[in-house]
């Protein structure tokens, strides 16, 4: 006998209850200690749904993947704070203590500082695009993280702000070792004159690009 009550009931039968997009319960109600307090999960065809002081909202596959890979509500991303939502082919869903993207190139947790960067590029519709990697740390100049997007790559020093890595200056920087190389890891944006020379800075230096001469050390 499945059994589930309170939150998670109301929540089920505002969806259409087993007629609807959950489909029937799979598991007991379990209590889970996590985050802002206890709360409570259950099971259900088509994910699992979770009630707690954030709220009741259900994690689905393919984030629930991501969410999962993370240790779920026990976790780092904490309980999740919305339903996701879906739009220009990835669906992406907000959690405590940051959120989870998922496309054709997989699903993927983003943390701070990065979530907020990519929240403020436009989220996965943005200059960005959708994360193809999980975070990486990077113990390199007292510690930082990388992250890989369809379009550029994210860097951050700990404690400092996450700067993006794009195009020819990406390519350039990855072939110098990118932040375990050289020149360690970017402090500044990439900029652009009228589309002829674009230079971004990083910790010991520049890479520049024009049109003509491509990437080079500035």
């Amino acid at each position: 006998k499945t059994v589930f009550a309170g939150e998670l009931r109301d929540y089920y039968f505002s969806r259409g209850g087993a007629s609807g997009d959950m489909g029937w319960p799979t598991s007991q109600r379990m209590s889970i200690p996590a985050g802002t307090g206890t709360g409570i999960a259950q099971a259900f065809t088509t994910g699992s749904l979770y009630s707690s002081g954030v709220g009741t909202y259900i994690v689905r596959e393919p984030i629930r993947q991501a969410y999962f890979s993370y240790g779920g509500a026990t976790g780092q991303l904490g309980w999740p704070a919305a339903d996701q939502t879906c739009a220009s082919g990835a669906c992406s869903q907000p959690f405590e203590n940051g959120s989870a993207v998922a496309s054709a190139r997989g699903a993927f947790a983003l943390l701070e500082p990065i979530r907020a960067a990519f929240d403020l590029a436009g989220g996965a519709a943005g200059t960005w695009g959708a994360p193809i990697s999980q975070l990486m740390p990077l113990p390199y100049q007292g510690g930082g993280g990388g992250q890989a997007f369809a379009n550029g790559s994210a860097y951050y020093r700990n404690g400092g702000q996450v700067f993006f890595v794009a195009g020819a200056i990406r390519d350039h920087y990855f072939s110098l070792g990118g932040a375990a190389g050289r020149l360690g890891y970017p402090v500044g944006s990439q900029q652009c004159d009228s589309g002829a020379q674009c230079q971004q800075e990083f910790q010991f230096g520049w890479i520049v690009w024009t049109d003509s001469e491509g990437a080079r050390l500035g």
